[in-house]
């Protein structure tokens, strides 16, 4: 996973998450690239919304379909 990381403003930070993933021991067997873009809006300081989306960008082993996400993130 790498995961490059963007403060849009004080309530609203992206990230582009780059997945690559194989299921063999041989990594060049059955690769998947995945692009998994998703943003985290504050509600408050322990609180915040994760969203995003999962789109398989190449290989054998990449995502087939577009995959939405939304998370309620809460710390203490």
């Amino acid at each position: 996973l790498l995961e490059p990381t963007k403060e849009l403003n004080d309530k609203l930070i992206g990230y582009l998450d780059i997945l690559i993933a194989t299921n063999t021991d041989q990594i060049g067997d059955n690769l998947g690239i995945n692009l998994g873009p998703n943003v985290d809006y504050l509600l408050s300081d322990s609180m915040a919304i994760n969203a995003g989306v999962t789109i398989g960008i190449t290989g054998d082993a990449k995502t087939d379909d577009i995959g939405f996400s939304a998370t309620l993130l809460y710390v203490r």
